[in-house]
């Protein structure tokens, strides 16, 4: 990885850093994850967390698996069978 403290003077030297770092991504992504999250015990108040990216769609199926298996309806029962499509809003 690049070092920390370099002075990038020019073009060329600001590609070199890039050429340097290039497919780091990952590893970059997973180590300040980790960094953020270190020591951490649960998160009061909350009974599920998800890490989720917008950018990459990452933990997105989790998060909506989790909604699916929460939602119920507040007074009773479902208006439609869930295999009904419409198109219509209430």
């Amino acid at each position: 990885m690049a070092s920390t403290g370099r002075v990038i003077a020019s073009y060329d030297d600001l590609l070199q850093v890039l050429y340097e770092i290039k497919g780091q991504e990952n590893e970059i992504r997973t180590r300040s994850i980790e960094e953020l999250t270190k020591g951490l015990v649960g998160w009061p108040g909350f009974q599920e967390v998800f890490t989720t990216s917008a950018l990459k769609g990452d933990g997105i199926d989790d998060l909506r698996g989790y909604i699916l298996e929460k939602a119920y309806p507040s007074y009773g029962s479902w208006d439609y069978n869930e295999k009904l499509l419409t198109n219509k809003v209430k």
